[in-house]
């Protein structure tokens, strides 16, 4: 593989998820993922790192914002709850980022998403970069809870500046999804289509059985007309 391929530089193994083919310059995935649902009572998987990216989102601008509150109106509880949210969003990026390595391997089955591998890969390393801040964000936080720190007006920018690249991240990673169709749609799922389906039928079935829940006189998909296009109004002589 050239020295300057950016599947390289991925969990220091080029051959760990993906290969790079030297006649097509496409992507092929180099294993099989081994996370897998088998048996009578297996259920399709969902995408678990876009379930867990939503708690680091919220609660490390959660603790910035209880810091700065905690500073103006000078509120030791207040202070205390920036550093327990502090805390458990850097656990909560730690196992966002080990989910979305769970995720990779499960999407690059799917040959429709090796054209975006790229992205994926720069994505992968704005993860580790933030995990590595959020890191010594909360190290230097805790130094200054015990009182060892005497410049303290340098973590709220510092602070600030790992939020944007968090929120940053997060709509890189959007765009994945919603743009580019990582990770959704038959095509590029990382769950089978046919098992999820089958999922969602049993989860409706469940939840229909409540009082009031019940979704018998809707439509069906096959009986609901399709929406017609939108079309541009004429314009005036």
């Amino acid at each position: 593989m050239p020295r300057g391929d950016p599947a390289r530089s991925l969990a220091s193994s080029p051959a760990r998820w993906a290969a790079r083919d030297e006649k097509s310059g496409h992507y092929q995935p180099a294993r099989e993922p081994r996370l897998r649902a088998n048996g009578p009572w297996a259920v399709s998987i969902p995408p678990l790192h876009a379930v867990a990216v939503h708690v680091p989102v919220t609660l490390i601008p959660l603790a910035l914002i209880a810091d700065w509150i905690g500073q103006r109106r000078h509120s030791a509880r207040a202070r205390d709850f920036g550093l327990c949210c502090l805390l458990l969003g850097w656990i909560s990026t730690g196992a966002a980022v080990a989910l979305g390595y769970v995720d990779l391997g499960r999407v690059m089955r799917n040959p429709p998403t090796h054209a975006n591998y790229p992205y994926l890969l720069l994505h992968a390393k704005l993860a580790w970069l933030l995990l590595a801040l959020v890191t010594v964000q909360f190290f230097w936080r805790w130094q200054i809870a015990l009182g060892r720190v005497r410049h303290q007006h340098l973590y709220l920018p510092a602070a600030g500046a790992i939020t944007a690249l968090l929120f940053f991240e997060a709509w890189y990673g959007g765009e994945l999804v919603y743009t580019l169709g990582v990770g959704a749609g038959p095509a590029q799922s990382v769950t089978d289509p046919a098992e999820a389906r089958k999922t969602l039928d049993q989860a409706h079935a469940w939840v229909t059985h409540v009082p009031g829940m019940s979704t018998h006189d809707l439509p069906t998909l096959e009986e609901t007309p399709p929406t017609p296009a939108l079309s541009a109004p004429p314009r005036g002589k």
